[in-house]
């Protein structure tokens, strides 16, 4: 019986988690055991606050063993216990390792309590390698100075991974490096861009010795989460023109839209916007809006997307 070794992935909302999960879901299964027992096993777990998965359908594309908990974090309350379920039910196809795409926006203090609570739901071996850590060069200095889930994150990290770090010039990336190690200094810090970090990496994590601060996974702390479905045709100058009407607001617009182009992932972090061709079919678009509570009303959101899209979408 295999001993599976479960493997947290942070990261604020847009750093590049999603890309790093998709790198390891593709090199990982092509590398077999050292014992020669035969190929990787993966399964995955994608949490999004959200109250649908943008990312699920596309990580799902590989093969594997998929769960979706979205509406939420899963250090909170509301999905603590369904996450330990989860995790147990994936112990159950014997895998090598169980990766964990938490909320840009979760704070993973209480992960090693959690961890440890799955003991009581199976019998199956496990043990917590560790938590990777995904960080924007460009964006992760201004975003930690405001908001503290990013700082605790990197505490909780046994890895960090700097990651579009060709976006910035090599002072910039230095000062990143001594932001990281100045929060933890006992982590490992790697750059790389695309997501392409060394999958060795993950035979090398080791528990955060850092002791964990109080969670700031609150009812205070939930994002303000917009859910937009429409089976009509979206324009993409109209998107762009949704997209830039919201960006200073909002922590994360993306989505899976149906375009005169074909089907796109819409992603809007910061003052970057990007709709980019994926291989998907359908009729039905979905595009999620994570604020924070004091920025923006769902309300609000709706009314903006009916004067600049001009599409019958239901919302949730």
């Amino acid at each position: 019986m295999t001993k599976t070794s479960i493997i947290l992935l942070t990261g604020f909302l847009g750093a590049g988690k999603t890309t790093v999960l998709n790198h390891l879901m593709t090199v990982l299964p092509q590398a077999d055991q050292p014992d020669g027992s035969g190929p990787v096993r993966l399964g995955v777990i994608v949490n999004e606050f959200g109250k649908a998965s943008i990312d699920a359908p596309i990580v799902s594309g590989h093969g594997f063993q998929v769960a979706e908990l979205n509406n939420g974090s899963i250090f909170c309350q509301c999905l603590a216990g369904t996450f330990v379920d989860s995790m147990a039910r994936m112990l159950e196809f014997d895998l090598d390792y169980l990766l964990i795409e938490s909320s840009g926006l979760a704070d993973p203090a209480n992960m090693k309590d959690m961890v440890a609570g799955l003991g009581k739901r199976t019998s199956r071996p496990y043990t917590y390698a560790g938590a990777v850590c995904v960080i924007d060069a460009k964006y992760f200095r201004k975003l930690s100075q405001s908001l503290d889930t990013i700082n605790r994150q990197i505490l909780a990290a046994s890895l960090v991974v700097i990651n579009k770090s060709d976006l910035v010039d090599p002072e910039t990336l230095d000062a990143v490096r001594a932001s990281v190690r100045r929060l933890n200094p006992m982590t490992t810090v790697v750059s790389t861009t695309f997501g392409q970090i060394d999958p060795a990496e993950l035979a090398r994590l080791h528990r955060s010795r850092l002791r964990p601060l109080p969670s700031l996974n609150t009812p205070g702390n939930r994002p303000v989460t917009s859910l937009m479905l429409t089976d009509d045709l979206l324009d993409t100058k109209k998107l762009q023109q949704f997209a830039e009407a919201l960006q200073s607001r909002v922590y994360r617009i993306k989505g899976l839209v149906r375009t005169e182009t074909g089907f796109c992932r819409l992603d809007v972090i910061g003052q970057e916007i990007r709709l980019d061709p994926v291989n998907l079919t359908g009729e039905r678009s979905e595009i999620v809006i994570l604020a924070p509570q004091e920025a923006l009303s769902t309300d609000e959101i709706r009314q903006l997307a009916d004067e600049t899209l001009g599409v019958t979408a239901t919302w949730g």
